[in-house]
């Protein structure tokens, strides 16, 4: 089971593949206790910064079912507190971000193709705030349990010039948006914590 959960999605989808660290027995354990992972690192190098973030869940609905409610980023403004406006048209999302845990109100304007069903669906910030940033959301059946029908698993990463942002501040935000986001997302898409 250990090793299952680990390397589930390298033969599936080769070299595209959402990896948990082999070492940490923890984060398997926190998945399949009916918990949602969030790593966010973020890292200064002279007038640089990188970030790095990796979210993961299990899901009890199937990966359709699941879908269907998630894959719908018009209704986020109605379903997440912290997205003031959210819209959706030729394969891009555009979100308002405003909250108290925000260093800032944020608009991200960005590439995503319409989430269905199973699969890889990559992503690209191509303007505005974190320009470059690249990732996919993993979409996969989950049959190692039966509890779970669905992991959903997103990986990012963006490295550019410095923000005003300290790398602590980053993380935290970063970390604190992904916990809240994906459990609320879980939670309008028939999920049960």
């Amino acid at each position: 089971m250990t090793k299952l959960i680990i390397f589930f999605l390298i033969p599936y989808y080769s070299s595209h593949a959402f990896v948990l660290s082999e070492q940490n027995q923890s984060i398997q354990n926190h998945l399949l206790n009916n918990n949602t992972y969030v790593k966010s690192e973020v890292n200064s190098i002279k007038n640089s910064q990188q970030f790095s973030f990796s979210a993961a869940g299990l899901h009890h609905q199937s990966c359709r079912t699941a879908m269907k409610t998630i894959g719908h980023y018009e209704n986020y403004q109605n379903k997440i507190s912290f997205i003031k406006s959210s819209s959706y048209a030729k394969n891009r999302i555009h979100l308002l971000l405003s909250s108290s845990f925000l260093p800032f109100d944020m608009v991200l304007d960005f590439k995503l193709p319409r989430i269905n069903d199973v699969g890889i669906y990559p992503f690209t910030f191509d303007n505005g705030f974190l320009l470059g940033l690249k990732g996919n959301i993993y979409i996969r059946k989950f049959t190692q349990n039966k509890k779970y029908k669905c992991l959903i698993a997103l990986q990012a990463n963006w490295k550019g010039p410095k923000t005003k942002i300290p790398d602590y501040i980053f993380e935290l935000f970063t970390k604190t948006i992904g916990h809240i986001g994906l459990k609320k997302l879980f939670r309008m898409s028939g999920h049960r914590f």
